[in-house]
């Protein structure tokens, strides 16, 4: 499969392959992702394949082009939502300028922001930046990580990108950059582009609590709200049955659509997916970390409304754009696929791709997502974020 689209300036190409030998699927989709002049290559990689064998498929047939990528738990493309795949998308053309980063670890955060901040000192003076995190899914002090870039790239450049998955059988998720392959940390692709840049991000939930104030936090785990246990407080501002405190099932499904909303300055709130509700301990369980002292909401969406965010998603980056895409790069979360029941995240792809009127894009399903337009926070969960290259 491929797609591809631009002008000799801006250019980006995608190729997805599910070819059993990495080596082989990396290649072939990095041959069907071909641009006239490429400068940087993502690669969305199953984590049930050889990562540096696909990172070695993708070398061959691009050579010393910049890469960056990671695990993930579904790769998206034109083709569709896949697992057990490779995609590949090819960004170039005269018209941009990349430099890419990386870090073996996100703590502590200042160091981490420093290392990946290279590629930012050696990006051309351009019109229009953008910053692609990757960054591992299952490592703590993202959102800090997040703050310390914005103190380096300025309120002016926008952060992006997703956090890598992996396989439940598997521990560990992996981060790519360049010919080698890690784990634990970050990398990032920095751009600079002649043409405009824009980012949409939604998640569809409205807020019908709250708020309520973060009094204690271990990381992602929030233990409690207003001083009392957090679960207690979020039982009681959903007015959750009896039911949902005694089956398991049912509270799991309660919770994906109720996720909590953590306040950000002049957005709506950030959502944060519910993944632990501890019962005994009162505790909720988030996918991202919460700080304390921050300021929370209670939040609610159906199937309906998340379907929806992809189409709102796409229709900000093009009023941001202002012309046809490029293409676009899509960062969405694993915790939609259980609001979006059957072909849900197959529908988003193809939201994407008939609204986006058909620009090649490509993404994957992680375990968070980044997306930093203003202010310090930035870091999301449920939630889609798309790139879009004009």
């Amino acid at each position: 499969m491929a797609t591809g689209a631009g002008t000799n300036e801006r250019q980006l190409a995608v190729g997805a392959s599910s070819l059993a030998d990495p080596r082989a699927a990396a290649a072939a989709a990095a041959e069907a992702a071909a641009v006239s002049e490429p400068k940087l290559a993502l690669v969305f990689v199953s984590p049930l394949l050889d990562a540096l064998q696909a990172l070695e498929g993708v070398s061959s047939v691009l050579g010393e082009v910049a890469i960056v990528g990671c695990t993930t738990v579904a790769e998206l493309s034109p083709a569709g939502a896949a697992t057990g795949s490779v995609v590949v998308a090819v960004i170039g053309g005269s018209g941009i300028e990349v430099a890419t980063a990386h870090t073996e670890s996100l703590t502590p955060a200042p160091r981490a922001a420093a290392e990946l901040g290279r590629a930012l000192e050696r990006l051309g003076d351009r019109e229009n930046r953008v910053l692609i995190v990757l960054a591992d899914g299952l490592a703590p002090a993202k959102q800090d990580l997040l703050s310390a870039l914005y103190a380096l790239s300025g309120a002016d450049t926008p952060i992006v990108g997703g956090c890598s998955g992996n396989d439940p059988r598997l521990s560990r998720t992996f981060q790519l950059h360049g010919r080698e392959v890690y784990g634990g940390g970050a990398v990032v692709a920095a751009i600079a582009s002649d043409g405009p840049i824009a980012v949409g991000i939604e998640h569809g939930y409205e807020v019908v609590g709250g708020p309520s104030v973060v009094t204690e936090v271990a990381g992602a785990r929030v233990i409690e709200l207003d001083g009392r246990p957090a679960a207690e407080v979020y039982l009681e501002a959903h007015r959750a049955p009896a039911l949902v405190v005694a089956d398991a099932a049912v509270r799991r499904a309660f919770t994906h659509s109720r996720p909590l909303g953590v306040a950000a300055p002049l957005a709506r709130p950030l959502a944060r997916f519910i993944g632990d509700f501890d019962v005994g301990a009162g505790a909720l369980g988030c996918l991202a970390e919460v700080q304390r002292g921050s300021l929370v909401w209670f939040m609610k969406g159906d199937e309906e409304s998340v379907a929806a965010a992809a189409e709102k998603a796409v229709a900000e980056v093009l009023n941001g754009l202002g012309s046809p895409p490029v293409g676009l790069l899509a960062f969405d979360c694993v915790a939609r696929g259980g609001i979006l029941r059957g072909q849900g995240i197959e529908e988003t792809v193809r939201t994407i791709s008939e609204r986006g009127g058909g620009a090649p894009f490509a993404g994957f399903l992680g375990y968070a997502q980044i997306g930093r337009l203003r202010g310090l926070a930035g870091l999301h969960n449920q939630t889609l974020v798309v790139l879009g290259l004009g």
